[in-house]
């Protein structure tokens, strides 16, 4: 299946809810764009977290162009907070795999992506630090 969200350069707009260390609920909000060249393909995100003060996370993964036909593909992002991730993304009919390790072995995490939609993913990911769950998200990705 070919997925709108990796294989089409677009903005995508994401709403939903963020959850914290202790299990709070926040609001979270951001901007995913996708650009392809012809020798890398970039995901830069932004996810603003609407607590007292508010946190943004950055990040900006990169990957060699993937072929319509692969089941999947390695990458690898830079975040401020996390450092250098490694991880890989699998697709499994409608919805995307992503699980990433950080260099130092700290941090680690795992996301899926369920395509509602062309223009719509619902997606839920959770990073462990040291084996503890750190975070999950729980938002919806539109493109526009």
């Amino acid at each position: 299946m070919k997925h709108p969200f990796l294989f089409e350069p677009a903005a995508w707009k994401a709403k939903g809810s963020f959850f914290d260390d202790r299990g709070r609920r926040l609001t979270a909000s951001g901007l995913t764009t996708v650009e392809h060249s012809n020798t890398i393909w970039v995901i830069d995100g932004v996810m603003d977290i609407h607590s007292d003060p508010m946190v943004r996370y950055t990040s900006r993964y990169e990957m060699i162009p993937v072929a319509e036909e692969s089941l999947g593909t390695p990458w690898q992002s830079h975040s401020p907070a996390l450092g250098t991730l490694k991880g890989s993304l699998a697709m499994v009919d409608d919805c995307i795999l992503v699980q990433y390790l950080s260099a130092d072995g700290m941090y680690a995490g795992s996301e899926s992506m369920m395509m509602i939609d062309e223009n719509t993913y619902s997606v839920r990911g959770a990073l462990v630090r040291s084996g503890q769950r750190l975070a999950s998200w729980a938002v919806a990705l539109v493109r526009g």
